[in-house]
């Protein structure tokens, strides 16, 4: 008994210090970032939100991220396809790397740039309720080490609040719609329109080929997307 006491207390704390009663979704997603880099100890964090529709062309966008790192860390996880956002969204659970140089082979596309870019350890959590998935907040550390039980828990309750207040938004929306979002990458699905509507593809195999192609230059998925909305790159059919 004791122990639920303490949990919901430590709950009610963490709802406090993130505005989880103030109806701005923006401003509770951005403090739900803000409060676990200061409480769990890391060096950054963000949120990425999906639509609540089924299958890969759900809409997808950056809803927060503290620091240029966790921008970077997303855009190499959009890039390449994998890293411990998505691995946390598809197996449903909590992913925790406390050492980045040791998964290498877990995830050979992300972990090289990931370490480029500063990250030493990475934590992520899906944001989800039943078999109801809406996102994940990622962490990061610029040096290696474990989240201790009490920082565990902390991102377990913010990934929390930050879910119902996702679900509290979508519904009753098209569950594609994320226009309430000010996604920082909102021209890799303006372009993700553009090359399904010249190729005749899905969503998802027409991001599939905007990520192989910005891996396949080495270039950010952003600055691709960019070059496409100014009709600047045409993707060839195969290409």
């Amino acid at each position: 008994m004791r122990r639920h006491t303490v949990v919901a207390e430590r709950r009610a704390k963490l709802q406090d210090l993130c505005g989880a009663v103030s109806g701005d979704p923006d401003a509770v997603l951005r403090r739900v970032c803000e409060v676990c880099v200061t409480e769990c100890s890391v060096s950054g964090a963000s949120i990425t939100v999906q639509g609540t529709g089924t299958g890969a062309d759900t809409a997808m966008a950056l809803a927060w991220a503290t620091d240029s790192i966790s921008e970077q860390l997303d855009d190499v996880q959009r890039t390449v396809g994998e890293g411990p956002g998505t691995t946390a969204h598809t197996d449903r659970g909590p992913v925790l790397v406390p050492d980045l140089t040791t998964e290498g082979a877990r995830w050979p596309g992300f972990t090289m740039e990931a370490q480029k870019a500063g990250a030493a350890a990475v934590f992520a959590f899906p944001l989800q309720v039943g078999a109801v998935r809406v996102g994940v907040l990622d962490t990061y550390r610029t040096t290696a080490g474990p989240l201790s039980g009490a920082e565990f828990g902390d991102a377990l309750i913010l990934a929390d609040i930050a879910t119902y207040e996702v679900l509290n938004v979508l519904a009753g929306q098209d569950a594609i719609d994320m226009g309430w979002l000010p996604d920082i990458h909102a021209e890799v699905h303006q372009a993700t329109g553009i090359v399904t509507a010249q190729l005749g593809l899905t969503m998802s195999e027409a991001l599939v080929r905007i990520r192989a192609h910005a891996f396949s230059h080495q270039l950010a998925l952003d600055d691709v997307a960019h070059q496409i909305v100014h009709r600047h790159l045409y993707l060839e059919t195969g290409a």
